[in-house]
C-alpha cells in the first residue's frame, strides 16, 4: 500500500475507523512504530554511518528493516541480526532492489519477515534478492562498470563508497571521522582524466 497512493489513502482510512473508538490503541502503536524507525536509524548510524537518507538510493529498503524490528520488539540487536541487515540493506540498496516496480518484490520480503520467528530472514531476503534482479553479491564486476561510465556520482556507489570508509574510520581532510553531516563530494580529478 505504501507505493500505491489510491490504497494509501484507503489504508488510512481504515485505519481512522478502526481505531476511532480506542485512540489509546492506536496510540500505542504509533509509539511502537517510532521506537522501531528510531532503533533502525540507530543501528544504520551506529553500524554504517548513515544518519540521514541523503545518500540512499531508496528509501523503500528501509520498510523491512523497520517491520522487522517492529513484529520482532527489537530495542536491542544482536550483532549476528546487525550484520545480517547490514548485507542484506548494501546489497539490495547497492543494485536498486526496489527501483521500478517495488510493489511486488517489498510485499514479498515483508512476508518473510513476518513468516520468520524472531529471527532476521536473511536468507531467505537474499533469495529474494536473487530471484528478483538476478544478483546475490556486489561483484568487482559491478564496481569496475561503475568506474567506466563514471556512475560514482550516482548514490548507490557513493552510498557503499560512504559505507566503506565509514567502517574503516576514514577521516576528512580536516582529521574528523567522517559522517553525513560533515562529509562533502568532490572530484580530485577532472572528469576527463
Amino acid at each position: 500500500q505504501i507505493t500505491r497512493v489510491k490504497n494509501f489513502k484507503s489504508a488510512i482510512n481504515t485505519l481512522k475507523e478502526q481505531y476511532a473508538k480506542n485512540l489509546s490503541e492506536l496510540d500505542k502503536k504509533l509509539n511502537k512504530c517510532f521506537i522501531s524507525v528510531k532503533n533502525v536509524m540507530n543501528f544504520l548510524k551506529e553500524d554504517l554511518g548513515f544518519s540521514s537518507t541523503k545518500y540512499l538510493p531508496s528509501q523503500n529498503m528501509l520498510v523491512p528493516l523497520f517491520d522487522y524490528v517492529y513484529r520482532n520488539n527489537r530495542k536491542n540487536l544482536t550483532q549476528s541480526e546487525r550484520k545480517q541487515m547490514e548485507n542484506w540493506f548494501l546489497l539490495g540498496s547497492f543494485h536498486g532492489l526496489y527501483s521500478g516496480s517495488p510493489t511486488n518484490k517489498l510485499m514479498d520480503d515483508l512476508k518473510k519477515i513476518k513468516e520468520s520467528k524472531n529471527s532476521f530472514p536473511y536468507k531467505l531476503l537474499k533469495e529474494n534478492i536473487k530471484n528478483a534482479i538476478n544478483v546475490d553479491k556486489i561483484r568487482k564486476k559491478d564496481l569496475d562498470e561503475g568506474i567506466k561510465e563514471d556512475s560514482f556520482r550516482k548514490n548507490n556507489y557513493i552510498m557503499l563508497l560512504f559505507a566503506i570508509l565509514y567502517k574503516n574510520n576514514a577521516t576528512n581532510w580536516a582529521g574528523e571521522i567522517i559522517n553525513f553531516e560533515n562529509v562533502t563530494i568532490h572530484h580530485i580529478f577532472p572528469k576527463d582524466y
